[in-house]
Parts: structure tokens; sequence; C-alpha cells
């Protein structure tokens, strides 16, 4: 009988074969989930669950073989899928990789297995002209499976965890009870076994078969093929999402294109069988030579997009090869003897898979990349059609013409001639090893951000001004990088929304002014941050110190945006001593404000600040587990103003450093200054006493300009005593004083290190920076930062041309940076008092005091030829344009001489506020009186 109810057990097939391989394919991505959760354990352990897993499936085969033809294959299918449903449900609880390697790798494995075997033969059965078509449809659905469950499998994994994809996968399996119902043997078939003559005793393994030569070159050929077939579908999800820092569902999507192309290629594989019946020997050894090209390919590719083609030819070629690979066995040693000799062959399959993987994933951990792993497999793969080819002629005669047998020759020699080429790819991955190594160390490093409060461009040493001496900052400085084109925003919030975004304020609505204590609005909770991307990378993440962007709701608040721990403050100011605010705040609001996590923290009255979360962070430092890569967000308040009354707060022993600044306010503020110093060197310190500093990047930075006395003449008391000079302006204007500023980036992972960068750099880069560091992604139209790593550390050109520094239609205020050039439009005035002048510190300008060091910033060489060359600007009136790379200071106005430029950035600001969303401040909410919370600072409307 051809065909008939032959199609319903191919569709059955079809449906068993793809919900199997497409959990098999799904391994990869899984496997990359597991090496996050379980990254002590190594990927050649963690190598084994997807090992056994598709090695079972083959290894089973001679078993499955004995049964199918003692019972029959329906029943063989339908045991087989009720222990691999079982295998998947167990795994649901395991708590250890050696329970996923017995549950999911064994059990489930062996279910599959049994699985497997009777899907090829109950077609091959049914069908002879037609049978390689038919074939090819029924395993087709291995590659429908791995082009739909893999992304399916992704999205489980990401919103629900590893245990819930094996409930999941548990659920998908016990449908193919159902399938296995379907396959009812060929009636013509059953009459033939019921016939005693040609009936035969079922044996568990044909031992003759071992002694016929060209069944064991067809094995050799067939386990060298099998060694690398699973590779790609394990570990191209891990080596796309590490070494070539795509993103998990880029990664997730390569299995896709994977399993579809394999769906193409076993449909055209059995259609080509059948058609050119005569030349099946010629296309299974093209089809095999295609597969190991690619996987040389997919070890040999730089970039996504080579990555997927390879994956897509792997996929095609290697499908095309499994669709003929049963039907070569019939043509070889007839049908009759189809579920042995394929049993036997299964088995071989197994075994090779067994050892492939982990072997492929011993080799990554040796040499640090998966690169070396591919290039080996791939070439083995190809050696196993030359191994084909040695199979008698006498054998093959039927499927192998004479322009094939002159192919044979070809195939024969060809690994030979790619030998030197492989030689040459392994000793220049060699070579790298080590560099590859590292590289695979530090992409999980260490990340702690140290933000500072309103600090001064003129407040740290290393910029050149020895008045308040910073020896801890200066020494990370001088083991780092120095960033002195740096840029943030103006003020508080706007800044901390663009550093735990990626995106300037205007994407969030945050560009004017700062969150007010009590102001019902915020930096929206459904807005992706920081912690969140990196907490997905499994990094433990950590913060202590000021929030100040929003908290009216506890969805806004630190523990609920991806912080799994947070101890410090909601609001923009607080007493460093009661933690209360009192500056700006009407005395019905007033309240306290420093939290464990959601716990009042008042056992800390009375104690410093800045000192206070110095212990919190070397508490974090010292008590986690570095298995797991640390992420500590540490937002000091320091050198903020403290209160209304009393508004620099330092302990004496800090204030007793500075006998030589005689204004009290700067003597204060250096004290505040100082402390802040202590508390990078403890941070440095705790970090060398773990022996992790080696795989750790700091960064130092201030949120904006610092706020000096000036600005009583626009914001009134409190004031505090920060000095920008030589730069323009400070905190809430837009000129280089307001928004360029201190930054200091330091690890020993930088590739160089010790020097000054003047590149463009924004605090919205360290977002995409960081994640690609921690090994995810970001695109460039999810944020407005750039991945600024290979900048810093080799000390390349900025990947950044412009910076929007502000678009604010309420204080008709707008600025950009594009190249060299700066435009600022508009400067905001209260009481006809702007911040546009350059303030030397508070008690005057020392110049013994200014000393030599890299850092110091030169302004414009032009400045030296007098007042006359100098041009004056009013933004108020009229747009300013400065050259900020030779005239940081903002000494010389170009837009007379460069109308060109003051019209092309002024269409540039105009693009950018065509998309930006409103900000304005609301009017504090009486349910956020301190009377009606406690007399807490506290989320007030859940």
């Amino acid at each position: 009988m051809e065909g008939g109810y032959g199609w319903i057990v191919v569709l059955a097939t079809f449906v068993i074969n793809a919900i199997v391989q497409g959990l098999i394919a799904s391994s990869g991505i899984l496997l990359n989930v597991l090496l996050d959760q379980f990254k002590h354990d190594g990927k050649a352990k963690i190598g084994w669950i997807p090992s056994l897993l598709g090695g079972l499936l083959l290894a089973t085969g001679p078993l499955s073989s004995y049964l199918v033809e003692r019972y029959s294959c329906r029943f063989v299918t339908m045991i087989g899928a009720l222990v691999a449903t079982c295998g998947c449900f167990i795994s649901y609880f395991a708590k250890s990789v050696t329970q996923l390697i017995l549950t999911y790798g064994i059990i489930t494995g062996f279910g599959f297995g049994l699985m497997y075997l009777p899907q090829t033969i109950i077609v091959a059965e049914w069908f002879r002209e037609k049978r390689s078509t038919a074939t090819g449809v029924g395993l087709s659905g291995s590659g429908f499976g791995a082009f739909v469950i893999p992304p399916i499998s992704q999205y489980i994994l990401r919103e629900y965890g590893w245990h819930s994809y094996f409930l999941a996968a548990a659920v998908a399996v016990l449908f193919c009870v159902f399938f296995g119902l379907l396959l009812v043997a060929n009636p013509d078939l059953q009459v033939e076994k019921r016939n005693p003559a040609s009936s035969r005793p079922v044996q568990f393994i044909s031992w003759s078969l071992l002694k016929d030569t060209s069944f064991v070159m067809f094995c050799v050929s067939t386990g060298l093929f099998s060694g690398t077939y699973r590779v790609p579908f394990s570990f191209l999800p891990d080596y796309s999402v590490r070494q070539l820092q795509t993103s998990k569902s880029q990664a997730a999507y390569l299995l896709s294109y994977l399993g579809f192309a394999s769906f193409l290629g076993r449909l055209l594989g059995g259609f080509v069988g059948d058609s050119f019946r005569h030349r099946r020997f010629l296309i299974i050894l093209v089809f095999i030579m295609v597969s190991g090209l690619s996987v040389v390919g997919m070890g040999l590719s730089d970039n996504y997009m080579e990555l997927a083609l390879c994956s897509f030819g792997y996929g095609a070629a290697s499908g095309g090869r499994v669709a003929l690979n049963a039907i070569i066995l019939a043509d070889l040693f007839g049908l009759a003897a189809l579920s042995q000799t394929f049993g036997l062959v299964c088995l071989v399959q197994g075994v090779s898979i067994f050892f492939g993987t982990p072997i492929a994933g011993w080799l990554a951990d040796v040499f640090g990349d998966y690169r070396t792993a591919f290039v080996l497999f791939g070439t083995g793969m190809m050696a196993c059609a030359s191994v084909l080819t040695f199979i008698p002629l006498g054998r093959r005669a039927t499927i192998s013409g004479y322009s094939e047998r002159k192919v044979s020759w070809s195939m024969r020699v060809f690994p030979f001639l790619i030998l030197p080429f492989l030689l040459h790819s392994t000793i220049k991955l060699t070579t790298a090893s080590e560099t590859a190594a590292d590289s695979a160390t530090k992409a999980k490093p260490n990340i702690v951000y140290i933000l500072a409060d309103d600090m001064g461009w003129n407040d740290v040493s290393f910029h050149g001004y020895n008045e308040i001496p910073t020896p801890n900052i200066d020494a990370l400085a001088k083991k780092g990088v120095i960033m002195n084109s740096y840029y943030a925003q103006y003020m508080c919030t706007p800044s901390r929304s663009a550093l735990l975004t990626g995106k300037y304020p205007i994407r969030n609505g945050l560009q004017h002014y700062v969150l007010r204590m009590a102001e019902p609005r915020g930096l929206d909770p459904t807005q992706k941050i920081l912690p969140q991307y990196l907490r997905e990378q499994g990094y433990a993440t950590h913060m202590i110190g000021k929030w100040h962007v929003g908290y009216y709701k506890r969805s806004m608040t630190p523990t609920s945006r991806g912080f799994d721990t947070f101890f410090g403050y909601y609001a923009g100011s607080s007493d460093y001593y009661n933690y209360t605010t009192t500056a700006g705040v009407p005395p019905e609001y007033v309240g306290f404000d420093l939290w464990d996590n959601l716990t009042p923290a008042r056992q800390y009255i009375g104690q410093y600040a800045t000192e206070v979360y110095t212990e919190k962070a070397v508490d974090r430092i010292d008590n986690h587990n570095y298995d797991k890569p640390l992420f500590l967000y540490l937002a000091h308040f320091a050198p903020h103003w403290a209160n209304k009354y009393d508004s620099v707060q330092a302990p004496e022993k800090y204030i007793k450093r500075f006998p030589n600044i005689k204004n009290e306010g700067r003597r204060k503020y250096a004290a505040t200054m100082a402390a802040l110093d202590d508390s990078v060197g403890a941070v440095v310190q705790a970090l060398q006493a773990k022996n992790v500093l080696d795989n750790t990047i700091i960064v130092f930075a201030s949120d904006n300009g610092g706020a000096g006395a000036e600005q009583e003449l626009l914001m009134g008391k409190p004031v505090t005593f920060a000095s920008n000079w030589p730069l323009k302006g400070a905190k809430t204007s837009q000129w280089e004083g307001g928004v360029r500023v201190p930054c200091v980036v330091s690890s020993p992972l930088l590739e160089k290190q010790g020097y000054i960068s003047n590149e463009l750099y924004h605090i919205t880069d360290w977002l995409p920076t960081f994640v690609q560091l921690a090994g995810g992604s970001v695109t460039d139209s999810e944020v407005d930062g750039k991945d600024i790593w290979k900048s810093l550390s080799q000390g390349l050109p900025s990947p950044r041309k412009e910076v929007l520094i502000q678009a604010d239609p309420v204080w008709d205020e707008y600025a950009i940076r594009w190249n060299q050039f700066k435009l600022v439009v508009g400067s905001y005035a209260q009481n006809g008092n702007r911040i546009d002048q350059w303030y030397e510190p508070e008690g005057g300008l020392d110049v013994s005091l200014i000393i030599d060091t890299p850092g110091a910033l030169i302004c414009d060489q032009t400045a030296a030829l007098g007042e006359k060359q100098r041009s004056p600007c009013d933004a108020a009136m009229s747009p300013c344009l400065f050259d900020v790379v030779t005239d940081p200071c903002e000494l010389r106005n170009l837009a007379e001489e460069r109308p060109d430029m003051v019209g092309f950035l002024y269409e540039k600001i105009r693009e950018f506020n065509r998309t930006a969303l409103p900000s304005d401040n609301l009017p504090l909410d009486p349910r956020a009186k301190a009377a009606l919370n406690d007399f807490l600072i506290q989320p007030y409307l859940d």
C-alpha cells in the first residue's frame, strides 16, 4: 500500500519530531540560562545535559529497534513519550546541575530515544516509490520544531524561569502520546511478517552486521558526523551572546534560522532523493560537506549576520543529510534489515553525541571561546564524507553513477587539502587563547559605580587645583582613564534618569528641574533600567544612597526596579545626621527618609551619612558571593548641601584637615570631600581584600556641575561651596560648569591605562557599556547611549558625535554639542540673576595651589592675546556657539562667524524637541504629608 493512511502516519511523525527536536534544539538556550544560574559548574559539566539529551535520543537505537520488532512502532513511541514526560516533570523540582543531568539529560533523553527510531521505520514501511519524500516530510517536523519552539522556549525562560520551562516541556511531550496512537502499522507488511517463511528471530543486536566492512565504514562516517551534529544546537546561543555580544533573543533566533533551514533541507533531501535515485550517494556526500563547511564558518564568524548565514547553511545541509540517512541505509543493506541497521547506527550516533558536546564545551573552557571547537568539529564533519567514499562500489552501484565515483576521489583528499588551513586556524586561535580566556573572564566583571552629588570640576586635585587633595580618587585616575570631555545633565533628577535608562531625559519627561519631595511624578515604572538589564545577565544588584527619580508608588522604588537591595533615601536632599529634609519643604511635609530596603532605618540617626553609606558598601562587597558578578551603585549624598539651617555638614575630624582654607564654608565643603575621598579608598580596599579588584570596573563621577555660593542668586538658600573654575557656569546652567563633570573609570581590565581622554562621552553611555560587558546588548533604538568600552579601553575615538545637553521649553533653555561645537540657546534667570559667569572658589583663587597635572584643563589659547580676542555671549538674547575643544571655558562666541553651524545645530535641537515628552513640576500632593505617613518619606499612593 503506497500512501493512503501512510500520510496520516507521516503527519503524526511530523508533529512528534517537531516537539522532540524542538525541545532538543532549545537546549542551547536552556544551557545559556543554566550557565548563568550554575556558573561555578562550568561549560563542560553543564554541557552533559544537552549531550545526554541528544545522545540518548540515538544511543537507545538498539533497544528501540528490539522493542519495535518485538512489539510495534506505536507501542514504543507511546512508552517513550510517557517516560520523557516524567523526566521533564521531575526536572521542574531539580535544584542542581547533577539532578538535571539525571532527570532531563538521562530520563528525558531515554524517553526521546525510544520515540526517535519508530518515526523513521514506520514511514519507510508505508512507502516505496515515495519513500525519500515521505521520510523527508516526516523528519522535516524536526526542522519545523527547531524553528518554532526555541523562540517560545526563550520567552518562557526569560519570563518564568527554567523551572517553569520544564513544566511546559512536560505538557508538550504528553501530546506525543496521542499522536503515537496514530502510528498504525502497514497491514500489508503485517501480513508479510506473519508469514512463517519470512519470520526470523528477534535480536537485540545483529552481530553479523559488525563483520560487514561497508556497514562499519558507514558507522564510522556517521560517528564523525554525529559528534558535531548537536554542537551548534547546544552552543550557538551562548557563543552568540558571550562572544558576539548579541541579545539572548537574537541568539534564540539563530536556532530558529537553523531549524527553518533544517525543515527545508529535509524536504529538499526527500524530494531530491526520489527524483535522483541513482545519485543519492553523491547528494548525501554534498550535504555532509556543506554541513562541515558551515560549522567551520561559524567558528570564523565575526558578526551576527555571518553566524546567521552559517546557521542557515548548516540547518539546510544537515537536514538534507538526516532525511537521506535511513534511505541510504535501506539502499545499501535492504529494507528488511533497516530496523537492525538503523538501530546500530543510532547507537553509534548517540555515543558520538555523548562525547561531542562535552568535548566542545571543554575546548571552550580551555581556549576561552567557542571558535576552536567549531573549526575542529566542522573539519571532522567534512572528513566523514571522505570515509563514506571507501564503501565498495559494488555495494552502492544502484545509487552511484560514474560521475559520482570521480567526485568520490575529490572527497577523499579534500580533508587533507584543508589540513593546512585547519592547522593555521588552530595555531592562530591557540596563540590567542590566553587573550580569549581573559576576555571570557572579563565578560562578567564586577561593576562599582560611585556617584558624587553636586561635586565641582575644581574639587578633585587631579584636575590641577590642590586646595582639596583627593588622594584616593586621584589614585583611580592615575591607574585608569580621566574622561575630560564627559557630560552629565545640569541637575540631579535628569542625570540620574539618564544614567539608569541610557536615554536623554526628554524621553522620560524629566528634563525640567528636579523632582521635588511629595511631587506625584517620576521615572515611569514600566521603563526598563540598568539593574534590570544586569540582573538578566546574572548580576547581584545593590544600591546605596540617593534615589531621586520618584517614590510616590512602591513600584517606583529601587527594590521594585531591579535592585536586590536598597539602603538610602528616596528624595533629593537629606540632613547628614537626622535624615530629614527641610530645605524648600513646607514643615507639614518634613519626614524621616532613610531606608533599609522597605524598612525605616532609624537606628542610624546621629551617624554621619557618608560614613554610613561607606560602611554599607563595604559590607555588600565583603559578604557577596563572587560566583555571581556584582553591580554596586553607590550614590553618595556628598558633597550636596544638607539643610536650610546648616547647609554644609561634616565631622570635626575632617574639618581639621584643612586649616589653611580660611573661608569657613569652603573649609567645611572640603571636609565633605575628604569624607567622600576616604569612602572611595575604603571601597577599593574592600575589593582588594576580597581579591576581586582585578575583575572589577570602578567609575567615579559627579551627577552635575558643582553648586557654589552663586546658587543663592538663583535658588536662594541653602548654598554649598563647590567650585567649577575655570569652567563657565555651575549647577542648574547649561554652560560647561553645569554639565561637564569630573569622571574617572579605573580597572585592570582596561587595555590602556593611565591616560587622559578628551573624547566625547555622556552619562547615558554607561547603560549600554555595562550591559555589553555583562554579556547582553541593547540597540541604538532602545537607548541614546553608546557602548564606549572599546573606546576607553583601547584609547580609540568615541562612537558618540553629539550630546543633547538640554531641551526645556519651561525655562526656554536648549543646548547641544556636536563634534567640537556647542550651541547654547536661552539662559534661565531668577530676579534678573543668571548663572553665566566664571566663579572662583569661595575665599578666592590661590594660584600657589595650581599644580601641573595631566588632567588640568587648558582654556582658549587666544585668551592670552587679550580681551579683544574674546567674543561676548548673552544666550538669553541670541544663540551662543563655542568650539569647546579649543575653548572649553567658553570664552569666544563663534555665532557670528559660523551662522551655518548655528543653523545646523538649531535644526538638530528642533528634531529632538519634536519627540520630547512634556516636563514640568506638579503641585505638592497633600496625601504625602508627614502626619499621614507616620512622619516618613515613603510611597503614599499604595
